[in-house]
């Protein structure tokens, strides 16, 4: 848990809320959120080091893998950053960061116990809104938006902090997102409906896809759902499409492998998702929401073109109509036919 989650008053697991006041308090009011420049961050820049036992480094690369911050980091990159953490131990009572202030570190907490205060505008009291005990992070939001501290937090007991100093830490997601948004674009052009784009609409839409997870069953589209407001391409594993029949068996219709798209069509004709799309083992997904898509993709004749030839749809009686009009019992798609 941040401090992101502590302003708006969540907990995390070792949360406990006590009435609680730091030894000050500050009614600076939060400046406004712009991501970083690119220009300001050194994507070359050797990462700082210091030597760590395996207990230390496993901790962190646990942490680290666990943090929706740094999920893209992974392998030798994720080692490095690990090893650009500093220890340090705070006694208690000492004010790790505080509200208003300028950030210039990221915090881990290893062991001890910290307090999260806010001190909301116009307030003339701080409340306190977390507690972490032996886990948990803050610090985030300072320095990937330039703002301010949104909150204060003080050490309840002695604690040992790996601490990543800013400069580091976006280094790290700077190059973790251009090396993701390489791969993506690489990934889109080999996507039929993406090979009517130009090189630069591609790279947008590589700015915007989000990437989400499936364990095997999982559904990542439902049949009859009404809020369709998502594009779906398989990024990693396989996909089916079960078709729910009235008054008879479910049936697999499709089949996805990478690469595969689905959900287009709910989009254009703004109706109802056609069928069950189903994680076929584990599997990863990027997507792009309603408004990205009809940008994009939505506005280009010759994309739509290929989503209608592309598309495949179903008659009430489970059968696969192709674009051609032929129904068959059953089919194993290729990479742009979509059943919702």
């Amino acid at each position: 848990w941040g401090c992101e989650q502590a302003r708006l008053g969540s907990m995390g697991d070792s949360g406990k809320v006590e009435h609680r006041k730091p030894r000050s308090g500050t009614r600076k009011r939060r400046g406004s959120v712009s991501a970083p420049p690119t220009a300001e961050v050194d994507t070359n820049l050797e990462l700082r080091k210091f030597e760590k036992d395996a207990e230390t480094m496993a901790f962190l690369q646990q942490t680290l893998s666990s943090s929706f911050i740094f999920s893209e980091v992974r392998g030798a990159d994720q080692e490095a950053l690990a090893m650009a953490f500093e220890e340090m131990t705070q006694p208690q009572g000492y004010t790790v960061m505080k509200q208003g202030e300028e950030g210039d570190n990221y915090y881990v907490l290893r062991s001890g116990t910290v307090d999260i205060y806010v001190t909301p505008e116009g307030a003339a009291e701080p409340n306190l809104v977390l507690t972490l005990t032996d886990k948990g992070h803050f610090g985030e939001l300072a320095l990937m938006y330039h703002s301010p501290r949104a909150a204060t937090v003080i050490c309840r007991t002695q604690c040992v902090l790996e601490v990543l100093d800013g400069t580091s830490f976006n280094t790290v997601l700077r190059r973790a997102g251009m090396n993701q948004r390489g791969k993506y674009h690489s990934f889109l052009r080999e996507v039929p409906i993406m090979q009517a784009l130009e090189p630069s609409e591609i790279g947008k839409v590589a700015d915007v896809l989000v990437r989400q997870e499936f364990k095997d069953g999982d559904y990542i589209i439902r049949q009859g759902d009404m809020e369709a407001d998502t594009f779906y391409i398989l990024y990693e594993g396989h996909a089916k499409a079960i078709l729910d029949k009235e008054f008879k068996p479910s049936v697999e219709v499709k089949q996805y492998a990478k690469g595969s798209y689905f959900g287009e069509l709910a989009l254009i004709r703004n109706a109802p998702r056609a069928s069950n799309i189903v994680a076929d083992g584990d599997c990863t997904v990027v997507s792009i929401d309603r408004s990205a898509f009809v940008r994009l993709l939505g506005s280009k004749d010759k994309t739509r073109e290929l989503i209608r030839q592309g598309s495949t749809e179903y008659t009430t009686t489970g059968q696969v109509v192709t674009p051609g009009g032929r129904a068959s019992e059953h089919l194993v798609g290729g990479n742009s036919e979509s059943v919702t």
